[in-house]
């Protein structure tokens, strides 16, 4: 299994700029991005799945089961932005390159 993205919905978005929040030191970058996400109501438009996220799942409701994975909205205005926000980071260096390389095509 290699990192893929599954697309729900393909905006088109000029000149947009990429902010990443993902867990790390005091969860700081998360919790901003998820506040954006929020407040400028940015819509969901695709889900990042890879083998180097933590072997991990969360159970949601209704006993839902659901891999880590990491989300991409976007929100149009003066400037289209995309935020990546998600529950892990890759657990190894190598993975971070792979989903890198697989967000940047």
């Amino acid at each position: 299994m290699e990192t893929f993205i599954v697309e729900k919905d393909k905006p088109e978005l000029k000149n947009s700029i990429l902010i990443e929040g993902l867990p790390g030191v005091g969860l700081v970058g998360k919790i901003a991005v998820d506040y954006m996400i929020s407040e400028l109501k940015a819509k969901k438009f695709a889900d990042l799945y890879s083998p180097y996220m933590p072997h991990q799942a969360l159970i949601k409701r209704k006993s839902e089961v659901e891999l880590i994975k990491n989300e991409f909205y976007y929100h149009r205005g003066k400037k289209d932005i995309i935020f990546l926000a998600g529950e892990a980071q890759a657990v190894d260096i190598f993975g971070h390159y792979e989903i890198t390389s697989k967000i940047l095509d």
